[in-house]
């Protein structure tokens, strides 16, 4: 979750920075090869209609709303499950470190001492609990 909080903070960033102008000002930057390792996604705004999308293998994802109403989540899960990005960060339990993994289909699980906690259903529609209660009784060695 980090790096997508650090891509809305660009995201925002975009917006303050590019100057007013007609329909054509239009700004793009390259936002790494964090979303996409080996790949290019292409960050784009338009500060005269206040859109934004990311680009990427001549696709265009766009984010909803506009101005300070823009939402770029969904269009990032887009991205992930165009390009088959695994993502893993480090958590921290209150008994062990572990990772919290997702991929291109939403799907997310977490890892501890080589086993893996699968939550139920994908995106918008996930169920952790019980993956999250497994996790932690093997933590704390119930």
């Amino acid at each position: 979750m980090k790096k997508f909080l650090e891509a809305m903070i660009f995201v925002l960033s975009l917006f303050a920075l590019v100057s007013c102008g007609g329909d054509e000002d239009v700004q793009c930057e390259d936002v790494g090869e964090w979303m996409c390792p080996g790949s290019e996604v292409t960050l784009c705004v338009n500060e005269s209609k206040g859109t934004g999308w990311f680009e990427y293998e001549d696709q265009k994802y766009k984010c909803e709303g506009k101005n300070e109403d823009i939402d770029c989540d969904k269009a990032v899960e887009e991205v992930y499950k165009a390009c088959g990005q695994t993502n893993c960060e480090y958590g921290t339990g209150s008994a062990c470190d572990y990772k919290v993994c997702t991929d291109e289909n939403g799907s997310r699980w977490y890892e501890y001492n080589g086993k893996k906690y699968k939550c139920e259903g994908t995106w918008d529609d996930i169920d952790c609990d019980r993956a999250t209660d497994e996790l932690n009784n093997d933590c704390e060695g119930y």
